[in-house]
Formats: structure tokens, sequence, C-alpha cells
């Protein structure tokens, strides 16, 4: 998983802020060997932080990894 904060809408735009500036931040994630579209994000523990999930689409088994900052 990469991080991007995101800038807000580029000004120089002339449509009104259909572009926006996204800032590269690092890898934050660097997986647990499954394909991407097992990872979901979701808060677990009411902390504020998105947590990682992998969620197996076949019979719905999920691992979890707590996002302590």
């Amino acid at each position: 998983v990469q991080a991007w904060i995101n800038g807000g809408p580029n000004p120089k735009e002339p449509t009104g802020g259909a572009d926006w500036f996204w800032y590269p931040q690092q890898t934050i994630a660097s997986g647990v060997l499954v394909d991407g579209a097992r990872i979901q994000f979701a808060d677990l523990n009411n902390d504020g932080r998105a947590d990682y999930l992998d969620v197996n689409p076949q019979n719905g088994a999920t691992r979890a990894w707590i996002n302590y900052g």
C-alpha cells in the first residue's frame, strides 16, 4: 500500500478543480502475498485509524492487522 496525501484542488485547473494535487508519501504496507483485490481497510477497534484486512472472497475468512500508528 502506498500512501498519498490529498493536497486539494489544483487552482490552475480551468474546469474548477477537476484536477487534484496528490503528494506521494511512502510504502505503509508491503503486502501479505495475496491479490490486492482482497485487501480492505476498516477501523476495527474504533481508534480512528484504518486497519488492514485480507478478506477471502471464496469463504469470507478474514485476517486483520491492527494499525497502532
